[in-house]
């Protein structure tokens, strides 16, 4: 959708509210987050838990980043801060969600 000039605004009704794109936005970079978290979480190594907690969030973000910059190219679109702000709220909450709920990531290290 970052490259269409125009976003359709045939959305259902429910989701005609102020701030509806910010609660898109978190919900989607969440989901790429939960992606990119149950990747590592898969992988055959023992990650850090901050390589596990912040890695995905980080991506996210960077990805929000390119994507704000690619929109400012788009006519008829801009970069938005408040976006980017919303695609991190995303990653965080959801990383907060499984890792320290579901998965039970410690934030750091035990030291034995």
């Amino acid at each position: 959708m970052s490259s269409q000039s125009q976003v359709d605004d045939a959305a259902p009704n429910w989701l005609a509210f102020s701030g509806a794109d910010k609660v898109a936005h978190m919900i989607l970079y969440g989901g790429l987050t939960f992606v990119v978290s149950w990747s590592i979480r898969r992988s055959n190594e023992s990650p850090r838990p901050w390589v596990q907690w912040g890695i995905p969030v980080i991506f996210a973000v960077f990805y929000g980043v390119t994507d704000e910059i690619h929109q400012y190219y788009v006519p008829n679109r801009a970069m938005d801060a408040w976006d980017l702000l919303a695609d991190g709220v995303g990653g965080i909450l959801v990383q907060s969600v499984w890792c320290g709920i579901v998965w039970r990531v410690p934030l750091r290290n035990a030291t034995t």
